[in-house]
């Protein structure tokens, strides 16, 4: 049976729970990244639609997508979050994290992070930033600035939220 394709999600038009969004390219990285912000301020970056990290306006990670997997922040650790079939019904089992993972989890975005900010501090010409910048909502908000902004400013290594919930 063939495997049925789902265009991607255009980011950038759509996620509009991201009132401030920017959409950027760096060498290396297939996908597009967006970097957004939603009204109190929470940050998301979207690395590829497999690879998600969603914090608190506190700048605490409270959820994820990895591969295929649903990531989420409770009481300070994070957990698998992966569905299954029981039934008719279809159930997430919550598996917590190892230290291991934890600490892998947060090497990744600190890497990943370091590479953001060195793109975005390295936008000082018109044609660079066409270069990196492949769009941005609003576009007459100072994005690549509050991007590094944030980006600097984070913990490292990046705090877990209590809750995967906004103000949680």
């Amino acid at each position: 049976m063939a495997r049925e394709e789902h265009p991607k999600e255009n980011l950038l038009r759509d996620a509009t729970a991201l009132v401030e969004r920017l959409e950027l390219r760096l060498d290396g990285v297939g996908d597009a990244i967006l970097v957004g912000f939603r009204r109190d301020r929470s940050p998301s970056i979207y690395w590829t639609q497999a690879e998600v990290y969603q914090f608190s306006a506190a700048n605490q990670l409270r959820r994820g997508f990895l591969v295929d997997r649903l990531i989420k922040a409770e009481e300070g650790r994070l957990f698998w979050l992966d569905r299954q079939r029981d039934g008719r019904e279809i159930v997430l089992r919550r598996t917590p994290f190892t230290e291991v993972e934890t600490a892998d989890y947060r090497a990744r975005f600190r890497k990943r992070a370091v590479a953001l900010i060195q793109a975005l501090e390295g936008i000082d010409a018109a044609a660079e930033t066409s270069k990196i910048i492949v769009g941005q909502v609003p576009a007459d908000v100072p994005l690549v600035a509050r991007c590094l902004q944030w980006l600097t400013a984070l913990r490292h290594p990046v705090t877990i939220a209590n809750s995967p919930r906004l103000g949680g």
